[in-house]
């Protein structure tokens, strides 16, 4: 297979590595996730790269990261694979939304992309992402005005089961609705659900004016259905959508 103008998006988290291949239309062909601890040598990159996405003819690269000691691993590997240069985003990075009260070296890639995927939706809304940390933001007539940052709520989730020796946590289900348990399993479950979805209502109660509805999405690798009681969408690849669309507008 081999199609011109594909772009290789990479998103470099804490926890995991996302990669993404987009068509010129903006179509995801195809997408590989790994985790960041894995040791990313050369030969390691370069070996994954040919494996997923070394059938296709890539043209173009962005990387996002949040994580600066892998990025000049994937910038060699990908020119090494695909003899293309990555666009880094940077602070004369353009975006389709603007930011004048926020500082752009300060915030992260990951918060830029999601504010980028959630503007192509709806100039007013929230984009919240659960991931190693868990984060909001709010959108207003097309301006990022802030975020919020939380501790990963899968995160500590996770570390309050491995303590949990008594307890058979296989059989807890992420993705639970319940609002309350009936036994210890089921009350884990309700926990998870209320964490989640309480920060998510938390951010979106308090940041909404004259109770208007606000258009929500949800990303991440806990993207699961939430206990609210309004409308939301969940994209678990906003992200990099969101870096796909902002090299479109930066290369084009």
């Amino acid at each position: 297979m081999s199609v011109e103008n594909n772009t290789l998006v990479v998103d470099i988290g804490n926890s995991y590595i996302k990669i993404g291949l987009f068509s010129k239309e903006n179509k995801l062909l195809n997408k590989y996730l790994f985790k960041t601890e894995i040791k990313c040598t050369k030969k390691y990159l370069n070996s994954l790269l040919l494996k997923q996405f070394g059938k296709y003819k890539i043209s173009s690269s962005i990387i996002g990261s949040v994580v600066p000691k892998q990025t000049n691993n994937f910038i060699r590997s990908i020119n090494d694979i695909f003899n293309v240069k990555p666009y880094l985003i940077n602070n004369d990075t353009k975006t389709s939304f603007v930011m004048k009260n926020v500082k752009r070296q300060e915030i992260g890639d990951d918060i830029i992309a999601l504010a980028e995927y959630c503007y192509k939706v709806n100039k007013t809304s929230i984009g919240v992402s659960f991931g190693t940390a868990a984060f909001a933001l709010f959108l207003k007539n097309g301006e990022l005005v802030g975020a919020a940052i939380a501790p990963g709520i899968g995160t500590s989730f996770n570390l309050l089961l491995d303590h949990a020796s008594l307890i058979n946590t296989n059989t807890i289900s992420k993705k639970s609705n319940l609002i309350y348990g009936k036994n210890t399993i089921e009350a884990l479950e309700a926990g998870f659900n209320i964490s989640r979805s309480g920060f998510v209502m938390s951010f979106y109660n308090n940041v909404r004016e004259n109770k208007e509805n606000i258009h929500c999405i949800v990303s991440g690798g806990e993207a699961y259905k939430l206990s609210v009681d309004f409308k939301y969408d969940i994209d678990e690849n906003a992200i990099l959508y969101g870096f796909k669309y902002i090299y479109d507008l930066n290369n084009n």
